[in-house]
C-alpha cells in the first residue's frame, strides 16, 4: 500500500512492480518461490541472478513504453543474453518479449549474462529522456520480495546500491535473508549501501493505534465510524502491523444494515484466520507439519494464565523463568528438531506466522533469537492482553 501511494503521489517518475509477477517464469523455471531453498541447484543461481537482471530490464522498459518514455532498442539489446541478441527489438514492444521471449527461455540460456550493468544502463537511459516527468529522478519500486526464489535477490538488492541515478524502495517481510545465508561478494551492505526502515515496529504503541485510524479514515470512513472503540482496539490489536488485516477486519465486521456487528466481526477473524493459517501450513510442511497443532500447544503450555501476545524463543533456559510481559514458548519443543529452530522462526517470519518483538528492527543476515506469534492465529474471544 505504501509503494502505491508513492506511486501515486511521487514527483517524477515512479514505476511500481510486483516481483511474484515480474519473476515468476524463474519460479516456473525451477519450481521454487521465495519459501525454497534446499531444492535451487548451486549450479542454477548464476543464471537465475542473470535472467532475473534480463526480466526486470525489460519489465522496466515496458513500464516507461506505456508512459511515452522509449529505451532504444540498443540498450535493450545489451540487457539481452548473448543466445537472444538480435531478434528485432526494433519492431518489438518491451511488453511482448519480457512475456515472450524472455519467459520462455531456458536458464541456461542466461549462464553468462546479463550482469547488473545492463540492468543500469536501461534505466539511465530512461532517466535522460527528455520527457520525463517531474523534476526528481526516476523512482522504482519492487513489492514482495519475499516471495521470489533466493538467488533473484542478488539482483533486486543491487538496485539498492544509491549510487546511481535512480532511486529504488523494495519491501519485504522480515526473514527474507537469515544469518546462514549468503549472497554474492559484491552485493550492496545494508547500512552502507542502502537503508533499512522497519515498518510498525511499535505495534503496540499508540502512535500506531493512531496511524492506523487515520489510514482506515481515509479508506473505509464510514465502517470505522461504526465500530466501538474497545472493539476498534481489539481488531487493530489482533492485526498487529498489516494494515491490510485491519482493513478486512473493520470493513467485514459491517453488517449489510450498515452498522458494527459483533458476532459477524468475530466470524470474519475466524474466516481470516483459516485462509491464512492454509496457506502457511503449506508454505512450512517441510519444517512443521501441523501449524494448527503447534498454535494449540502455545495456548495450552500456559493454561489459565495465557495471555497475548506470545514470544517464541530458540533459548530453552529462558521459559524457566518468570515471565514479566510476554507468554514465552520455547520452539524446540514444538520442533524437537533444534538444528531447524531458528530456520523455522526465519521463514515464518517470511510466511507471516511470526512477526519480530515490539521495539525490534529486523536486518538482513541478522540471527533471530526470539520473535512474536502473529495475534490473529492464537486470539480467542475473552483472552487477556499483557501491557507493552
Amino acid at each position: 500500500m505504501l509503494l502505491r501511494h508513492l506511486e501515486q503521489t511521487y514527483d517524477g517518475l515512479a514505476v511500481y512492480g510486483d516481483l511474484t509477477t515480474i519473476l515468476n517464469p524463474i519460479s516456473t523455471d525451477t519450481g521454487t518461490a521465495g519459501l525454497t531453498f534446499d531444492v535451487i541447484r548451486p549450479s542454477e543461481e548464476i543464471s537465475i541472478r542473470h535472467k532475473t537482471t534480463c526480466l526486470l530490464a525489460f519489465w522496466f522498459a515496458s513500464e516507461c513504453a506505456q508512459r511515452g518514455i522509449k529505451v532504444s532498442a540498443k540498450v535493450l539489446d545489451w540487457a539481452l543474453p548473448k543466445r537472444l541478441r538480435g531478434i528485432g527489438l526494433e519492431r518489438k514492444d518491451p511488453r511482448d518479449v519480457l512475456f515472450g521471449e524472455l519467459a520462455w527461455a531456458e536458464l541456461d540460456t542466461f549462464g553468462r549474462g546479463p550482469d547488473i550493468g545492463a540492468l543500469r544502463n536501461v534505466i539511465s537511459a530512461a532517466s535522460n529522456d527528455p520527457s520525463l516527468p517531474g523534476s526528481r529522478p526516476i523512482m522504482i519500486l519492487l513489492d514482495r520480495a519475499e516471495r521470489v526464489p533466493y538467488p533473484c535477490l542478488d539482483s533486486v538488492l543491487m538496485l539498492l546500491d544509491q549510487t546511481d541515478v535512480f532511486t529504488s524502495v523494495v519491501a519485504t517481510r522480515p526473514g527474507v535473508m537469515g544469518s546462514d545465508q549468503s549472497l554474492s561478494a559484491d552485493s550492496p551492505a545494508p547500512g552502507d549501501h542502502y537503508h533499512i526502515s522497519h515498518l510498525g515496529s511499535f505495534p503496540y504503541s499508540k502512535q500506531w493505534y493512531d496511524f492506523q485510524v487515520s489510514a482506515l479514515r481515509s479508506w473505509v470512513p464510514h465502517s470505522l465510524s461504526q465500530i466501538p472503540s474497545p472493539e476498534l482496539v481489539l481488531l487493530l490489536r489482533i492485526s498487529r502491523d498489516s494494515l491490510r488485516c485491519a482493513l478486512e477486519l473493520v470493513h467485514t465486521s459491517i453488517g449489510d444494515a450498515g452498522t458494527f456487528e459483533w458476532q459477524r466481526a468475530l466470524e470474519c477473524v475466524a474466516a481470516k484466520r483459516a485462509v491464512l493459517l492454509q496457506s502457511i501450513q503449506g508454505q512450512l510442511r517441510h519444517l512443521k507439519p501441523n501449524i494448527t497443532a503447534m498454535l494449540n500447544d502455545i495456548r495450552s503450555s500456559h493454561g489459565d494464565d495465557f495471555r497475548l501476545p506470545v514470544k517464541i524463543t530458540l533459548d530453552s533456559e529462558e521459559t524457566d523463568q518468570e515471565p514479566e510481559q510476554l507468554s514465552l514458548f520455547h520452539i524446540g519443543r514444538a520442533l524437537r528438531d533444534m538444528s531447524r529452530d531458528e530456520q523455522f522462526v526465519q521463514l515464518a517470519l517470511r510466511a507471516g506466522l511470526l512477526t519480530t518483538l515490539h521495539g525490534d528492527v529486523w536486518h538482513p543476515f541478522a540471527s533471530i533469537e526470539a520473535a512474536e506469534v502473529f495475534p490473529l492465529f492464537l486470539w480467542e474471544e475473552g483472552d487477556r492482553w499483557s501491557t507493552i
